[in-house]
């Protein structure tokens, strides 16, 4: 006797797509004064099922009590993120790495408080960050990353001659923000 045939249907996995962040960011200083304050714009293009290309821009503001001194940086960011949860699941979780060039402005008032000091050069690093977020819809979640920066160019900081803060070239980078 003949059986008809069984057919199996398997729910089809969404497609990796496009995506895009906006995030606060804040970053503390190990052995020296790197805190700051933020936000950033990012976008994720994905490259295989599990890798994307990450791009970020964004802006920081800081303080730096022993020099009297406010900091702002701008900085992007290019780099590669991986998933290491199911792409379809609402839960994610992975890692990114990420090369970031920065414009970092140191500014302090003068002994007469009517005129302000200001320096600024170009930063480069890197940062390395866990990623973790909950997708409450299809197209539409919550992102987190908590990690390390690293900055290759030493900075020192004068105040009226005299050095009044050494910026540390390992910081703690966090972030919170939504994904769609």
């Amino acid at each position: 006797v003949d059986s008809p045939a069984k057919v199996v249907v398997r729910p089809r996995a969404q497609p990796a797509r496009f995506e895009l962040e906006l995030a606060a960011s804040a970053t503390t200083g190990v052995r020296g004064p790197a805190d700051a304050v933020g936000a950033q714009v990012g976008m994720r293009l994905p490259l295989i099922r599990t890798l994307s290309l990450h791009a970020a821009l964004g802006a920081r503001v800081g303080e730096i009590p022993s020099a009297q001194a406010s900091t702002r940086t701008a900085l992007g960011a290019l780099g590669l993120g991986g998933l290491a949860s199911p792409a379809d699941s609402p839960v994610q979780l992975g890692l990114r790495a990420d090369f970031i060039p920065s414009w970092f402005e140191v500014t302090r008032p003068l002994a007469n408080d009517s005129e302000v000091e200001s320096r600024s050069r170009w930063m480069f690093g890197g940062a390395a960050l866990l990623e973790g977020g909950y997708r409450f819809s299809p197209g539409f979640g919550v992102c987190a990353g908590v990690g390390a920066e690293v900055m290759l160019s030493p900075t020192d900081v004068y105040a009226q001659g005299q050095l009044a803060a050494k910026l540390p070239t390992f910081r703690v980078v966090g972030e919170l923000g939504l994904r769609a």
